[in-house]
């Protein structure tokens, strides 16, 4: 009997208090993870142009993510685009951003839109460009495609004038996956977003947010090169990493494989038959879809839907919209697709997955198994095999990079490129060396996976491309290479480091399917598998993911109980030292970056409410986080410290200093009546700047007849600190 939120198994939230900007702004009191809370205090700590590597576990909230820093940065002016991998998403998060500006009561943006796709009129394309050159765009959702055609003026318009706030993807793994193949553009926005950095002011440079839910080694290598202008050190625009990932808990996986596609056809009929649902059928190829389709009809399921390559983007929304519970009566219980489908999509009850094909990677396996349980419940995994499969996962999986040739096809594309004004080259992707005879969308394949690898290497951005919004939703088995691409040299190309790169490209590859055989074997636990394949340490950063298992093949015959690992808990990211926000005045009173504030305890108003003025007169004057120790800051207090903060995020924490508080100008607040800890002295080396708040009376640790104020200065009084500010 299935449980479903009854069993004991269900992951519960681990919700943590919220930062006032993150309640200010999407209005929950409470993060769901500590893992969200350090990945939202490193992205509004990023120093300009900074890009910010987050990974987290699905279900966990990486949407808000985008959300609460691009509209505490646009309370006046400011723009964040969001690159999302599918239109539905892109709607999907139009619709949940809508909901929250109306609750809130926020501005809106003039056209009331946030998703930009290639079926919107004219006029609302338009209205939502002229938004963004304005700066009054708040937060704008939209695909690759789109952003490297038609908004690409009107962003380059708003670094110009300083408006652009955050460049944010979502799905990020997927410029590694995609962005070599059949969406060049999720590869080539890389060259765009450098350019809108260059752009802005080096004060008010976007910064890059890349959020995934699985991040393997291979796809943080490919990020870190396309992303990583200054490289880790504190020199140029500063790359980090923040990762909690565990690994899901919900799915049980079941392993079987079939001596052929009819008695395969039988199996999935019987899994059917027994599995909770709403469930979702994988296959490889869009004409599986039909036949899996055609056979469930005759078997006497009618509430069932199917999404490929070759279904509209109206197609897909109307498949997703009649699955997702919570708008009404559901018109499906069961969706056929191939691999895009419900990619980020939030519909949280699936119950049941199962794979009638074989994928081409441990990662598009994993991915895929994660849209089930996303709300926390039990679900399935079931991978039904046959023999043939495998052919077809090579074929997909394999990418296709020259190894002799490269050069031949290299100097062809140079020989017929065009230069343009800008300093640009146009490159005809239809251009082919003497020696080859192949012609159309193959050999442009070529032609773009030679460029996309070059590109890696890092001496050449892809910076437009003639690929239309039409190509948004498309998938491999749909995917038109255009004729045109422009590039931009940055050096000259080592074909070296090209062969390694190839290299890498290729092993990763084939690791992924030997990951993935390896768990079909079931000779390993499928959690010690994923663990290994997801945790990494590069010079750049790392990634540490645990083991989670509610059962597999090897667990149930060594007879293992579940497991379910702890995300790992990560500082906030060690950004380079900033002190500039803090007002001139306050820089004279503690020359050294620290000071502490007596509140004299002999007037008329309670010693409280004096540090609450004096707490508001610090956050005004540029500080950014504030230590409660007590915890006796209400909610609205805070909701009230962060209006005067304006559009600088205000950061809490409760208790004493940890090392996993954010390295910044820092308020203490202790309350009268408080002994002093013992490592009070100590504080002051948590971070670049402290202010302690404290009564009048304080006294030394361990020394309760030696006055603070004789020990530690500078020391002032909080009438003085007013009359200063």
């Amino acid at each position: 009997m299935y449980l479903e939120s009854k069993s004991p198994l269900c992951r519960r939230p681990e919700l943590v208090p919220a930062d006032p900007f993150w309640m200010a702004t999407v209005g929950y009191n409470d993060y769901r993870s500590e893992g969200q809370r350090q990945a939202a205090r490193s992205i509004v700590t990023a120093p300009p142009g900074a890009t910010l590597l987050v990974s987290l576990p699905t279900g966990t909230g990486k949407s808000s993510l985008a959300f609460a820093p691009a509209l505490m940065a646009s309370q006046v002016i400011g723009v964040s685009v969001v690159v999302v991998p599918t239109v539905v998403l892109a709607l999907d998060q139009e619709r949940r951003l809508q909901e929250m500006i109306k609750e809130r009561g926020e501005r809106p943006s003039p056209s009331g839109r946030y998703a930009y796709i290639g079926d919107m009129a004219d006029e609302e394309k338009e209205a939502i460009r002229d938004a963004i050159r304005r700066g009054e765009q708040r937060l704008l959702f939209t695909s690759p495609e789109a952003l490297m055609t038609s908004l690409a003026p009107a962003l380059h318009s708003a670094a110009q004038a300083g408006h652009l706030r955050f460049f944010v993807v979502d799905e990020a793994h997927i410029v590694d996956q995609w962005g070599a193949n059949f969406r060049p553009d999720f590869q080539a926005m890389t060259g765009l977003r450098r350019t809108l950095v260059d752009q802005s002011a080096p004060d008010v440079a976007p910064v890059t947010v890349l959020m995934t839910g699985t991040l393997s080694p291979s796809a943080a290598e490919t990020l870190y090169r396309l992303f990583a202008d200054g490289g880790p050190s504190t020199d140029g625009r500063p790359f980090r990493i923040v990762s909690s990932s565990r690994l899901r808990s919900e799915p049980e996986y079941f392993m079987s494989c079939w001596p052929s596609d009819e008695r395969r056809m039988e199996a999935l009929r019987e899994h059917l038959l027994h599995l909770p649902r709403p469930a979702v059928v994988y296959v490889s190829l869009p004409e599986q879809v039909d036949q899996v389709r055609r056979a469930m009809t005759t078997w006497g399921f009618h509430r069932h839907a199917g999404v490929s390559g070759r279904s509209r983007a109206s197609e897909r929304r109307e498949v997703v919209n009649g699955w997702r519970t919570g708008t009404g009566a559901t018109r499906y219980d069961i969706v056929v697709a191939t691999s895009a489908f419900g990619l980020g999509v939030d519909v949280s009850d699936v119950r049941a997955v199962i794979h009638a094909c074989e994928p081409e990677t441990v990662d598009r396996f994993y991915q895929e198994v994660g849209r089930g349980g996303r709300d926390g419940c039990p679900s399935v995994s079931c991978l039904l095999l046959t023999r043939p499969d495998r052919k077809i996962a090579r074929r997909l999986g394999l990418p296709k990079l020259l190894k002799q040739k490269a050069e031949g096809r290299w100097d062809a594309l140079l020989v017929g490129a065009r230069q343009l004004p800008s300093m640009r080259l146009r490159l005809d992707l239809d251009t082919r060396p003497p020696n080859v005879t192949m012609e159309g969308p193959t050999n442009r394949r070529w032609n773009v996976a030679l460029l996309s690898a070059l590109a890696r290497t890092g001496v050449l951005d892809l910076i437009a491309s003639g690929w239309g919004e039409a190509q948004e939703e498309v998938t491999l088995d749909q995917a038109e290479v255009r004729r045109y691409l422009e590039i931009s040299r940055r050096r000259e190309i080592d074909w070296a480091a090209y062969l390694i790169e190839r290299q890498r490209i290729l092993d990763a590859s084939r690791d992924g399917l030997n990951a993935l055989r390896i768990i079909e074997s079931g000779r390993r636990c499928v959690g010690d598998v994923l663990r290994d394949w997801y945790s990494f340490d590069r010079p750049f950063g790392s990634a540490g993911v645990t083991r989670s298992c509610r059962g597999c093949p090897a667990c149930r015959r060594a007879n293992a109980p579940p497991s379910e690992g702890l995300a790992p808990l990560p500082p906030v990211a060690d950004w380079p030292v900033r002190t500039s926000g803090i007002g001139s005045p306050l820089h004279a009173l503690m020359p050294h970056g620290r000071l502490t504030v007596l509140v004299d305890t002999g007037d008329e108003v309670p010693p409280a409410r004096l540090a609450r003025r004096v707490l508001k007169q610090l956050v005004v004057a540029g500080f950014s986080h504030v230590l409660d120790v007590t915890g006796d800051i209400t909610d609205q207090e805070w909701l009230e410290l962060q209006d005067c903060a304006g559009p600088r995020p205000l950061i809490r924490s409760i208790a004493a200093p940890s090392p996993l508080d954010p390295p910044v100008p820092t308020v203490a607040l202790l309350a009268a009546g408080t002994k002093p800890p013992l490592d009070l002295a100590d504080w002051f080396d948590y971070y670049p700047a402290l202010v302690l708040v404290a009564p009048t009376k304080l006294t030394a640790p361990g020394r309760p007849h030696v006055a603070w104020s004789d020990l530690h200065q500078p020391c002032v009084t909080h009438t003085r600190l007013r009359e200063d500010l």
